[in-house]
């Protein structure tokens, strides 16, 4: 792996374990420390973040990390729609009982750990994981290298909205996001229409929840 990648997935290791701030502005020097990697490979990294979104080099003033907003959200969920309806319906129509099961048991374990209401530090992590899990067994079934890479980069600023202080996931709704998503789950084995009408009720809830609506 180049210095420069290095740089770039550590980067989104310390954004996502909150070692970085959004809307902080630091040096490519603090920046430089942070990741581990030599300012001249960062600098090429930086390139990279910035045309994601994840931070605006600003001259002579250091480097601001990006802090969702509303037009953000309003941008991403777009996006995410004209992804994952498709990769619903798509899905559909050939679905995997077995790759449901799996996703049906996970999605319960998150729910049953939730409604044990003990304390449960890795819930939050673990919840990601399913979450991330299902809608990319969807993308990645489309078999469309064009819109994986998209889809990554639009779950990366989904992220990074779930960073933002105001978007905090109780355990209420962690319940009810695995809730939605057994929908989906059901509707996947009924018809392509209805697995992508319950994606798309699933994305305007989530829309909703990330502008705390």
């Amino acid at each position: 792996m180049k210095l420069s990648q290095l740089a770039y997935a550590r980067f989104k290791e310390s954004l996502f374990a909150r070692r970085i701030r959004p809307g902080a502005v630091m040096s490519q020097a603090d920046l430089s420390e942070i990741v581990g990697v030599p300012i001249g490979p960062l600098r090429e990294a930086v390139q990279v973040l910035e045309h994601e979104g994840f931070l605006t080099v600003m001259p002579r003033s250091g480097i601001r990390i990006a802090k969702p907003d509303m037009a953000l959200i309003r941008n991403v969920f777009q996006m995410r729609r004209v992804i994952e309806r498709e990769a619903a319906s798509r899905y559909a129509e050939t679905f995997r009982a077995h790759e449901l099961a799996e996703q049906r048991a996970a999605h319960l374990d998150v729910i049953a750990r939730v409604d044990a209401q003990a304390e449960d530090p890795g819930l939050w992590e673990h919840e990601r994981r399913v979450d991330e899990g299902l809608h990319s067994l969807l993308v990645a079934n489309l078999r469309n290298p064009i819109m994986s890479s998209v889809f990554e980069r639009v779950y990366g600023q989904i992220m990074l909205v779930r960073l933002d202080t105001q978007y905090t996931l109780s355990a209420t709704l962690i319940r009810r996001t695995m809730q939605e998503h057994l929908r989906i789950i059901d509707a996947l084995q009924e018809s392509p229409e209805a697995a992508a009408a319950a994606m798309d009720e699933h994305l305007t809830q989530a829309m909703h929840r990330a502008m705390w609506l």
